[in-house]
Parts: structure tokens; C-alpha cells; sequence
């Protein structure tokens, strides 16, 4: 989850529609209306309900908005701080659900009291750059950690004979691709695409089936499948200094 969507679905609030927010941020309707959708398909909750111009909260997005104004307020406040907070660069694999990063961020801001910057990007990138403080990454051949997580993974989506693959992260596909093989599941189709959000959204949509990580408050374990054959637990490590790490696991975990 970016900063700047959280940004913008509380400006949309303030505002009381998309195009007054997009005038307040200079951004294009467009841009706000693709964070939106962002955020709610991340999450599995439909924040905004909308009939023409007016935007109202739907049912279900009240506490989304509610947790996003006290992310928004905590993060302006340090930033505004200025030298007196630090910085944590955070680099995060995609693997996990922007509901865990949001509570991620939650906590480290905090407890840690200092200003995040977050990138998503695949784990190898991840490990081979030098200015991130922390790493929550996929474990690569160089380095594993003391503090990581065993998350269950398990297939999501339709059983149809289309497998999404995902190039982001693309070592989880390829070692459930060999297990398709192994059990003998016939794949009629496989589909491409350029991220593991995008392979998520894409299966649970209904165009095929796909991997998932089952991190604590990810929305797809409802689009679970059990035709499939079982998938290894996926090992998630943290590298960061030591007290930050064992508030990162504990917030993966739920406590």
C-alpha cells in the first residue's frame, strides 16, 4: 500500500469527490480513481460508493478510511518533524497483501518513530541494493535471516485450465509450476503478467488460478482452491536491525 493512495482516499473524503481531490493533489481524475481501486482490491473492501458526482463511504470502508486518516496524520507529523525523525527505507516483497503493510507501517511508525519510505519490488532486486534498512524478502541463495516467517501458500482462483504466472517473484511461480507438472495437472493456458497483485486480482476474478502467500490479513484466502496440489510453505526474511525486525515479525504475525 503507497503512502500516496492513502493520501488520496482521505483527501477524497475531505473533498467529498474524486475530481475535487485530483484538483487539491494536481493529479489527473484518472490517477485517483486507479489509487482507489488500488486500495480496495488490495484490501477486499469497497471503499467509496458512488452515484454521479457525490462520493459517499460504502458500509464497509468506514474503518479502512478511519485506520488511513491516522496512517496520513502520524506520517505528516514526522515528516513535518524534520531532522529531528529518521528515516526508514523499507524494501518489501509484493508477495504481501496491502493490508499487512498497512499495519506494518502502523506499528513501526509508532513504535519506531520515524518516517517510512516504501518500495515494492521483487526480492532479488531487493537484496542486491544497498539503501534499504530493512528487507522483508523472499529468501535468495546469498543470505537468510534468523527473523523470517513461514507463511502456508495455497492456489487461488478458478480451476480452468489457466495458470497465471507472475514475472514479479517469478522463483514462487516456477516452483508451483513444477509441482503442477510433478502431480500431472494438465495447463492448457498460462498467462503472463507483470506482478504477483495483478496474478492475485486476475485469478480471484475468475481467469484462472494462481499461487497465493497467505500472510496474516491477506483478502484471498476465501478464493482458496482444493483441486489443486498442496503447495510448500513460502519463507519470508526480515534483515533489519533487531528491535525493528521483531516488531516487523510480530506484526506479519498478527500480535
Amino acid at each position: 500500500m503507497r503512502i500516496k493512495d492513502i493520501e488520496i482516499i482521505v483527501r477524497i473524503l475531505e473533498c467529498g469527490s474524486f475530481s475535487r481531490a485530483a484538483d487539491m493533489l494536481r493529479i489527473s481524475q484518472p490517477a485517483v480513481s486507479l489509487a482507489v481501486k488500488r486500495a480496495e482490491d488490495e484490501l477486499g473492501v469497497r471503499i467509496f460508493d458512488r452515484s454521479g458526482s457525490s462520493v459517499t463511504v460504502a458500509s464497509g470502508g468506514h474503518g479502512v478510511v478511519k485506520g488511513f486518516q491516522k496512517i496520513l496524520e502520524i506520517y505528516e507529523g514526522l515528516v513535518g518533524s524534520g531532522a529531528e525523525s529518521r528515516k526508514i527505507r523499507i524494501g518489501i516483497s509484493p508477495l504481501l497483501s496491502g493490508r499487512d503493510v498497512t499495519r506494518i507501517l502502523t506499528r513501526v511508525l509508532q513504535e519506531a518513530g520515524a518516517t517510512i519510505d516504501v518500495e515494492f519490488l521483487d526480492s532479488r532486486d531487493i537484496s542486491t541494493r544497498s539503501d534499504f534498512d530493512v528487507r522483508i524478502v523472499a529468501p535468495t541463495l546469498k543470505r537468510r535471516s534468523s527473523h523470517h516467517i513461514d507463511f502456508p501458500t495455497a492456489w487461488i482462483g478458478v480451476d480452468n485450465g489457466t495458470f497465471i504466472y507472475s514475472k514479479q517473484e517469478s522463483e514462487v511461480w516456477d516452483r508451483a509450476r513444477a509441482i503442477l507438472i510433478e502431480a500431472g495437472k494438465n495447463v492448457a493456458n498460462v498467462i503472463e503478467v507483470n506482478d504477483c497483485g495483478y496474478a492475485y486480482h486476475m485469478a480471484t476474478s475468475g481467469a484462472g488460478f494462481t499461487p497465493c502467500v497467505l500472510t496474516s490479513d491477506i483478502a484471498f484466502r476465501d478464493n482458496t482452491l482444493t483441486t489443486m496440489p498442496d503447495l510448500p510453505p513460502m519463507r519470508l526474511d526480515i534483515f533489519s536491525p533487531p528491535d525493528i525486525a521483531v516488531r516487523l515479525k510480530n506484526s506479519l504475525l498478527g500480535l
